[in-house]
């Protein structure tokens, strides 16, 4: 079994792209944070930074949607990313997303943490039953 779910913010803008067969594919990152305390009892905190891609009807609800500094939930499979740059093999791990969720932050209109995306402004107020594939047990 091959799943994964995680809980993080975007670290940047979807980027929405169609693939030569008029698939449409987003690419972005998330940053996931991990706090605890150290031996001494001190509060430390780890950043993962993870790339992921959704492909599909759900990639293009994401680019419409969401914007660097959402927070999103979402599950997927892990995949191994293996390439060749000068000469060099290189590798990398991330996450085909298979399903995500709004969270109430980046539905909320006003402050309380919504979308900081480029603009500045508050996120928007999103209706979800105007979105495909935003009920079920993945709202939060």
């Amino acid at each position: 079994m091959n799943t994964i779910t995680l809980y993080g913010n975007m670290t940047r803008d979807p980027e929405l792209k169609q693939l030569p067969g008029g698939t449409s594919v987003v690419g972005f990152g998330i940053a996931v944070n991990k706090k605890y305390k150290d031996s001494q009892g001190n509060q430390q905190e780890k950043v993962m930074f993870i790339d992921c891609n959704c492909f599909g009807k759900r990639g293009e609800v994401i680019a419409q949607y969401f914007s660097k500094g959402s927070p999103i939930l979402l599950q997927g499979e892990l995949e191994l990313q293996q390439w060749e740059k000068d000469g060099e093999k290189r590798s990398k791990h991330a996450i085909y997303v298979t399903d995500f969720s709004f969270t109430n932050a980046s539905t909320s209109g006003g402050g309380g943490g919504g979308s900081t995306g480029g603009g500045g402004g508050s996120a928007p107020k999103i209706d979800h039953d105007d979105i495909p594939f935003s009920h079920g047990a993945w709202d939060v």
